[in-house]
């Protein structure tokens, strides 16, 4: 597991520590032969390498071995603690990609799903999603600076706080709010302002964690496929665009509570994933 410490009203106006990561994730396969019945679009925290983010792997790989014939999509972002500009750039990589699959697979069903950061980048991709709303089956959302309490789709232990990023004024569109879950767990820094690092990294093996896979499973479930093939699919990126600094030790204090990073220039290569037609890796 890896960790990086973020402090209320972190760096660049809020932000977001790393996320877990253990053990290795393969990346989908091609899916030059057609369109998948749906696909997952998932954005990496903080930290996290882009060819091996593990935060949002317990719901990917849940939902793929749950509900055959989908695909997943890796965001390509710096996923760095420039909290300002990286989710604003992951998300131009998320509609850009969601853009060119809406012409490929026009009708294929879409689920997001970001941890910390990448729920930033998450959020930012549903106010100018790029596909029509009714194909957003869902939103899966796990340590959130941009969190509120209160709010009707919020999910875990958190009732009181806001997010360090919250001052951003970034929130979800109210047409998706019945098609969010949004987990925030009591102690969590990252989503509630207070508390540490601990909770943040340990969605994954929690009960809202452990019912987020269900959830989203359920979201997924009966989706329709197209039959409209893919011309020519890109192959998945498998250069290291990814800007993050190296892995800290997990639960680490501290972070960008002080300055931020600045200038970040990760490449947003935003190339297909490959079609993933089995079980989750």
């Amino acid at each position: 597991m890896q960790g990086r410490g973020a402090g209320a009203g972190g760096a660049q106006a809020g932000g977001a520590g790393k996320t877990p990561n253990s053990g290795k994730m393969a990346m989908p396969g091609d899916g030059g032969a057609g369109c998948s019945k749906y696909v997952i679009v998932s954005a990496r925290g903080t930290g996290e390498n882009q060819l091996n983010p593990t935060g949002n792997r317990n719901v990917v790989k849940g939902v793929m071995s749950q509900v055959p014939g989908g695909s997943n999509y890796e965001v390509k972002y710096p996923a760095t603690t420039d909290y300002i500009n990286g989710p604003v750039q992951g998300a131009a990589d998320a509609n850009r990609y969601l853009a060119g699959q809406k012409t490929k697979c026009p009708g294929q069903k879409v689920l997001l799903v970001g941890y910390s950061e990448g729920a930033m980048v998450v959020v930012r991709t549903l106010q100018k999603i790029a596909v029509p709303e009714s194909q957003v089956v869902g939103a899966v959302m796990f340590g959130n600076p941009f969190w509120k309490a209160k709010m009707p789709y919020n999910k875990g232990t958190a009732t009181t706080g806001q997010g360090s990023a919250s001052v951003q004024g970034v929130t979800v569109p109210k047409q998706f709010s019945n098609r969010v879950f949004d987990v925030c767990n009591t102690g969590d820094v990252v989503c509630t302002s207070a508390g540490g690092m601990a909770a943040h990294m340990n969605y994954p093996s929690t009960a809202a964690g452990k019912e987020a896979v269900t959830w989203a499973a359920s979201k997924v479930k009966g989706v329709g496929g197209t039959e409209k093939a893919v011309a020519g699919g890109e192959k998945a990126d498998s250069g290291k665009g990814h800007a993050g600094a190296p892995a800290g030790p997990r639960g680490g204090a501290g972070g960008p509570a002080g300055g931020g990073s600045g200038g970040n220039t990760g490449k947003s290569a935003g190339q297909e994933a490959k079609k993933n037609t089995g079980a989750g890796h």
